[in-house]
């Protein structure tokens, strides 16, 4: 199996996100970080890239907003992805606990946060799920917290579904996997994740909030 950890990040956040890159760095996988040439959202652009981001492996790629996370990897040809956020600082045993939890149940997606979603409704309605003693099923992982994603449960329409809800990859990535059968799990949480101050540079919720994620569970889940 190989395993990697994979973010994504933009100009506006990119010089603080070295505490993000050291906690990811300190799970003991390989960290990719995917940096969108333009930012379709905002319009920006990459100067200068930071030094420290060579600590991992960089590299700069077409923009798929949030999903630019996770597509890239698959695209690339790694069979297992864990993926994270730019805005958490994730604590010792965050990548151990998803991955002894995937051997466990190799058949699902894995993540430390997601919602149950009430039928015909859209998101604002669902209900989140996090930190359960035992794992509990979900309709819709979020990967705030982080998620564990094999490549083998997606094919290749994922690279044309993400543009569906280009602004929330949760909701994307988990209705291609309800089509495709694919469990999805919430996972006890066996670590510290400390939120970073740079959620508050040009933070894609705002985008979505309300009836942006409505609409978009009503159309990928419910066909509404």
């Amino acid at each position: 199996m190989t395993a990697i950890i994979s973010l994504t990040t933009m100009p506006e956040r990119g010089p603080r996100i070295e505490p993000v890159l050291d906690s990811l760095l300190a799970q003991g996988l390989p960290v990719f970080l995917w940096l969108p040439t333009v930012v379709t959202r905002t319009g920006s652009t990459w100067g200068k890239v930071p030094e420290f981001f060579d600590k991992v492996h960089w590299e700069f790629v077409d923009d798929m907003g949030p999903a630019t996370k996770l597509l890239p990897a698959l695209k690339a040809g790694f069979d297992t992805v864990l993926t994270a956020d730019d805005d958490h600082v994730y604590g010792a045993g965050w990548a151990k606990g998803l991955l002894d939890w995937s051997e466990k149940r190799p058949d699902a997606a894995l993540g430390y946060r997601g919602r149950r979603l009430k039928r015909n409704e859209g998101y604002t309605g669902s209900k989140c799920v996090k930190n359960p003693r035992e794992p509990v099923p979900v309709d819709l992982i979020t990967g705030v917290r982080g998620a564990l994603y094999n490549r083998e449960f997606f094919d290749p329409s994922i690279f044309d579904e993400w543009k569906a809800c280009p602004s929330n990859d949760d909701i994307a990535f988990s209705a291609h996997l309800t089509r495709r059968g694919v469990p999805m799990l919430v996972i006890p949480r066996h670590c510290e994740m400390t939120k970073q101050s740079q959620w508050s540079s040009k933070p894609v919720f705002k985008v979505n909030r309300g009836a942006v994620n409505d609409k978009a569970v009503r159309k990928l889940f419910w066909n509404l």
